[in-house]
């Protein structure tokens, strides 16, 4: 992976705001900490012995520990309700105040999301400011969520009353809404909003602008260095082994995958159907997987590894989704998970990994309710692969693959061309 051509696609971003460059800045102070690199330390020790893997999947260890560790830093200091940021994860490598800041592409992501996340609490009043610029996302989701991970309330971008400008105020409390338009009614127990931007077509749609205010007064002083290097553990626990133990929940039988459903736990997005499961592949073999959409807006298919990063996806399109991918002439879609090209369009790249994670997921929705995406997967060998794809699936030969996947890296580096 090339570190380099990664910091040149973030640069620009639309989420280098003041509050991301000050929980970053902070981060990078944490990680000089003596304490916090002890627990680093021992951390990655431990999660190399939580989740079981092969040669491969071990080899890339240190590059997606640094992204994971970077993401439980971050969430530890942005935990003050009474002093709330809004920051962004699954990010690209980029510079603040010219230091590198590591990637944080982890928790099993999807790249065409952007999260957020920004600290609330139950009984205090929150604003939440907003602009949608021009290109807009395609969906916009803020979850509000308690403190045993289930979601509170949601608003999509479809419930929101925007002005013509762009703008739009989204409220988070105690109270009923009392007529007021984007209200997120906190219950006991409210700690945090998670807020996902998502694209169809990055290369031209942006993310939300966004602040968050407290509107009542702190109830206590900021927190210190001291007491935020004290919650590190329970952060990193919580965004790092958390991760493993999804890992390990849905490392079933392999090469297996359930019909769309959607949940309410774990921080899923509750308008948001999946499918999860992983795969172990040898070099000639295949994972055909058939979907439809039902009356979903956008579906993606990420390969992820058991340490839940999206490898390189710049150079390796270790995922397609809905809007990037090729569909069949009935409008289905067939995807291919292979190590070798298996010659079919929509072929999600496992970046050399002989094993990891599928979290396919579909969202978007219409507002009335409609019939369910679907889902059919089977595992073949290439030799054999035609008899597990449908008539008319899309093909790419050689020429096609090649433009295909620098036309993946030129749209997901367009935030660097501003």
């Amino acid at each position: 992976m090339d570190k380099k051509q990664y910091a040149e696609a973030g640069a620009n971003s639309p989420l280098a705001t003041e509050d991301q460059k000050a929980v970053e800045r902070i981060a990078l102070r944490l990680l000089k900490e003596p304490a916090v690199q002890t627990m680093i330390a021992d951390t990655a020790r431990e999660i190399k012995t939580m989740v079981p893997h092969g040669p491969l999947t071990a080899a890339i260890f240190d590059y997606e520990f640094e992204q994971m560790r970077f993401i439980g830093l971050e969430a530890a200091i942005n935990i003050d309700a009474n002093y709330p940021r809004i920051h962004a994860v699954s990010l690209y490598p980029h510079q603040t105040d010219g230091i590198d800041i590591p990637g944080t592409k982890g928790l099993h992501p999807s790249p065409d999301y952007v999260y957020r996340l920004a600290p609330v609490d139950d009984s205090a009043r929150f604003v939440v400011r907003g602009r949608k610029p021009p290109g807009g996302p395609l969906a916009f989701e803020v979850s509000l969520i308690g403190a045993n991970e289930a979601t509170q309330g949601n608003l999509s971008i479809s419930d929101l009353a925007i002005a013509p400008d762009g703008g739009f105020t989204i409220t988070v409390d105690p109270n009923e809404a009392g007529g007021r338009p984007n209200h997120l009614q906190s219950a006991p127990g409210a700690q945090q909003l998670i807020i996902r931007d998502i694209f169809d077509d990055i290369a031209v749609q942006r993310p939300m602008a966004l602040t968050i205010e407290r509107l009542d007064p702190p109830r206590r002083p900021a927190l210190t260095i001291e007491e935020i290097i004290a919650g590190v553990p329970k952060q990193m626990t919580k965004a790092i082994r958390g991760t493993m133990a999804v890992t390990n929940a849905i490392k079933g039988a392999p090469n297996a995958l359930k019909q769309p459903a959607f949940f309410n736990q774990g921080e899923t997005l509750v308008t948001q159907a999946y499918s999860m499961g992983h795969f172990k592949l040898t070099e000639d073999q295949a994972f055909v997987i058939r979907m439809t959409m039902g009356s979903a807006g956008y579906a993606i298919v990420p390969a992820t590894n058991y340490w839940g990063g999206i490898g390189d996806f710049l150079n390796h399109r270790t995922c397609i989704s809905s809007g990037q991918a090729v569909p069949n002439p009935d409008g289905s879609y067939t995807y291919v998970v292979a190590r070798k090209d298996p010659g079919v369009a929509n072929w999600v790249e496992t970046d050399g990994l002989d094993e990891g994670m599928l979290c396919v997921r579909w969202t978007a929705f219409g507002q009335n309710e409609g019939p369910m995406p679907t889902l059919e997967a089977k595992l073949v060998t290439l030799a054999d692969i035609e008899s597990a794809l449908p008539p008319g699936t899309p093909r790419y030969d050689a020429a096609a693959r090649q433009e295909r996947i620098a036309k993946h890296a030129r749209d997901y580096s367009s935030w660097s061309r501003g």
